[in-house]
Formats: C-alpha cells, structure tokens, sequence
C-alpha cells in the first residue's frame, strides 16, 4: 500500500507540473494579476484553490474506491460533464465581464461580481477549485481507474487519492501566482496602467471562459 501511495503521489506531481499546470494556471495567474493581490493574499488565493482541488480529488477517490472503473467512466460519460463545463463557462466568463466592466457603474451585475468574486478573490477561487478538480482529463480519468482497480474499499480510494492529491500541490503554480502579484507594481504609473491591464487580463479570462463552454459540444 506504501509502494502504490508513493508512486500515486509522483504521478501527482508530474501532472502537476504538466497537464494540471496547463489547465490551472491561465485563469489563476491571470485572475491574481488583474486583480491585483499582494503576495500574502495571492499565497492565499493559491492554497485555497489547492485545497480546493484536493477536496474534488478526495470525493472522486471515494467514488472510485466504493465502485468499479465502470462506475467512474459512466460518470463521466454522461451529462453532468457538459453541466459542469457549460456552468463552469459561464462563471469564468463572468468573472471575465466583471473585470473588464467592473468600474463601469452603468454595468449593475459586472459591479455586483467585481465587488463579490473579484476583490474578494476567495469566493471565485473556491468555485474555479471545485470545477477544476471534478472536470475528467485523460490522466485524471487514468488515475481514478487505477484507484478502481486496486483500492476495493472506500478508505483505500480516499487514501490513494489523498496521496495523488497532496502530489499535485508540488508544483511550479505557486511560484507563478507569486510573480502574477507583482506584474502591475513593476510600472511607476500604476493606476493608469492598472486600468487597463486589468481589461486585458478579464478579456483573457472571458475567453477562457468561453473556451470551457465550447469543449461541452465538442
């Protein structure tokens, strides 16, 4: 059990610093840039959102360790995959909206989610955690298989996936989340810079956003 949890948790930190980088860090990166978090707050921002994830990847191991590989696959077979991806879209796009509008007092529901999601960063990053660590990709889906597999109890998935889990926190994001922190305070102008980069980077995250949704027609 030792021997399987440590290369459960090796596996976590090569997708963390691979595939879980690719799809965590353009939305957290420029979600903390834009919103202009100090370091602390961005450390922050950065350990609730892996605690996050990890939380996703602990109900997923329980499900893959109660039931079969058959189970996990139809799970994600179905339509709560397109759900999560449209819904999730959405957010994100919102998200998105709120920072490019947000000082735009004719604009209610962009101001609403500025003051809600955007400056107060933490509610936002729970969200984006959670569709995160539920949404399937291959080595996600590989992973819950192999748990399936070898766990057969639902303290064995829980434990295995822990071990994953805890492996994907060792990763070049945390790192990238601190340098997002400091982008906006490397100009002397910094209001007037601010202003715009915080449009730019919410037209970044709005078009994340509706990348999310168009992969639930694909």
């Amino acid at each position: 059990m030792l021997r399987i949890s440590l290369s459960l948790f090796l596996s976590g930190i090569f997708l963390g610093i691979g595939p879980c980088l690719v799809s965590c860090g353009p939305f957290l990166v420029t979600f903390i840039a834009g919103a202009n978090k100090g370091i602390k707050e961005s450390l922050r921002i950065w350990l609730v959102f892996s605690l996050t994830k990890l939380f996703a990847y602990l109900v997923l191991g329980l499900i893959a360790g109660l039931f079969s590989q058959e189970v996990v696959y139809r799970i994600y077979q179905g339509n709560l995959v397109q759900y999560l991806l449209v819904g999730g879209g959405i957010f994100v796009l919102l998200i998105g909206l709120a920072m490019v509008f947000g000082n735009n007092q004719r604009i209610r529901i962009c101001r609403i989610l500025e003051e809600r999601f955007v400056k107060r960063g933490i509610k936002s990053t729970v969200l984006f955690g959670l569709l995160i660590g539920f949404l399937p990709c291959a080595p996600l889906l590989a992973i819950l298989s192999y748990i399936a597999l070898i766990s057969g109890t639902w303290y064995k998935g829980f434990w295995f996936s822990l071990a994953f889990g805890m492996g994907t926190l060792i990763s070049p994001l945390i790192i990238l989340a601190m340098l997002a922190s400091l982008v906006p305070k490397l100009f002397s102008d910094q209001a007037k810079f601010f202003s715009v980069f915080q449009k730019v980077c919410g037209l970044i995250i709005t078009l994340l956003g509706f990348e999310l949704i168009s992969r639930a027609f694909r």
